[in-house]
């Protein structure tokens, strides 16, 4: 092959990446607007359950802990099919999956009703962080099961002939 080519198929992939992780936060942002009441606002935090009785609780990933497992659990999922790929630059590819989920994550902030940021506000800058870890481990993770299950023996050094 190429190199032509292979850059090509490193870009479409590192495209896909980018565009799995906008894709599913936006994806998790219109199912907790569509099911918020009738899911995910009944698991309040603990102290906000006035709140979320008065419907003053917004459809928000990191406002109920349904939604931030539910969040946590389709990032790591998706980091841990990067995880398991063929193909090398996997972190990298978990990093773009990452910005992916920043930049929807800021669009959606931007597009809906929630509340304004006091200026000097710093919170907001901490919620792509909770993305973080899900992806490490996904990644992490998915990378040690290609090696210990998805890999012969023969071609990992191990026996076999």
């Amino acid at each position: 092959m190429t190199r032509a080519a292979n850059a090509a198929k490193r870009g479409a992939g590192q495209l896909a990446a980018l565009l799995g992780g906008f894709l599913t936060f936006a994806g998790l942002h219109v199912l907790f607007v569509l099911a918020w009441d009738r899911f995910f606002a009944g698991s309040p935090w603990p102290g906000y359950e006035a709140s979320a009785r008065l419907g003053l609780v917004e459809p928000w990933f990191v406002n109920s802990p349904r939604s931030l497992w539910l969040t946590r659990a389709a990032f790591f999922a998706a980091a841990f099919s990067v995880g398991i790929g063929r193909r090398s630059g996997r972190w990298p590819r978990a990093a773009l999956l990452w910005a992916g989920g920043a930049a929807a994550l800021v669009a959606t902030y931007a597009t809906t009703s929630m509340p304004a940021l006091p200026a000097g506000e710093l919170g907001f800058l901490l919620y792509p962080l909770r993305l973080f870890l899900p992806i490490v481990l996904g990644t992490a993770l998915g990378e040690l099961a290609r090696h210990s299950f998805l890999t012969p023996p023969d071609a990992a050094g191990g026996a076999g002939a």
